[in-house]
């Protein structure tokens, strides 16, 4: 998978950029492979463990880093956890 949409964002993953309207958003580092393992899953929720060892690893995180990293790629996404267009909460189980 090279280009991909969601909705307003224009998502090149060989590049490991996102943009909006031509205008790149700040999206890099362990958010960049956040967003890639979300991406990866398609519609699926993606639980806390699977997120950990496929974003952190070999390093060994909870789900307060999960969630502090969703959290900051939301922020550059310009998301809004209360009514999530890009990634949504799953309480309990994961992310999607």
């Amino acid at each position: 998978m090279g280009n991909l949409r969601l909705l307003d964002l224009d998502i090149d993953r060989p590049a490991q950029r996102v943009s909006r309207n031509g205008e790149a958003l700040p999206v890099s580092g362990l958010s960049w492979t956040l967003l890639d393992v979300l991406l990866a899953h398609g519609t699926e929720v993606v639980d806390f463990d699977t997120l950990a060892a496929q974003v952190w690893a070999p390093a060994v995180v909870g789900e307060d880093a999960v969630s502090q990293r969703v959290k900051l790629l939301r922020q550059a996404l310009g998301d809004d956890s209360r009514r999530p267009r890009y990634i949504r909460s799953v309480r309990g189980r994961g992310y999607q």
